[in-house]
């Protein structure tokens, strides 16, 4: 499943900040719950100030799901995700998450299908390692207000 990029209305004079994630659930029995409250996620970003766009891919019966988002600031990011129901559903659904990788970067360009592949090859090729420095990364950021 896939929901497509959509951009804001948001005006954007570049650079954004780009957020890459993807999350691996410890069992696919979550997935409903899980596909369900991101859901709702998205429907909170898609009217959070400072938003550019954003876009959704889930495979519920792998247990993944991958984010894309595209900020004008990170203080928009962080605000978005300091929020409910971002803040609460990503307290619940830490135990049911195996893996969770972020990624965050700037660019110019806001084409989907780029920064849809800079997402892949940021995070997919994520060794272990690299897994639990950026669920790390992602913890320390969260005390600060950005999950």
């Amino acid at each position: 499943m896939e929901i497509p990029w959509i951009a804001s209305d948001q005006p954007f004079d570049g650079p954004a900040l780009v957020m890459g994630s993807r999350f691996e659930l410890n069992s696919s029995g979550r997935s409903p719950a899980f596909l369900k409250h991101s859901l709702r996620i998205w429907r909170q970003a898609r009217h959070s100030p400072g938003l550019l766009g954003i876009s959704l891919r889930a495979y519920p019966a792998d247990a993944v799901y991958w984010t894309l988002s595209a900020w004008t600031e990170e203080k928009a990011l962080r605000e978005f995700a300091s929020q409910d129901p971002h803040r609460t559903i990503m307290k619940l659904a830490q135990p049911w998450t195996k893996t969770a990788t972020f990624r965050y970067w700037t660019t110019d360009d806001l084409d989907p299908d780029k920064l849809w592949a800079q997402t892949e090859l940021r995070i997919g090729d994520a060794d272990r390692d690299e897994i639990v420095q950026a669920c790390q990364s992602h913890q320390l950021l969260s005390a600060h207000g950005t999950r």
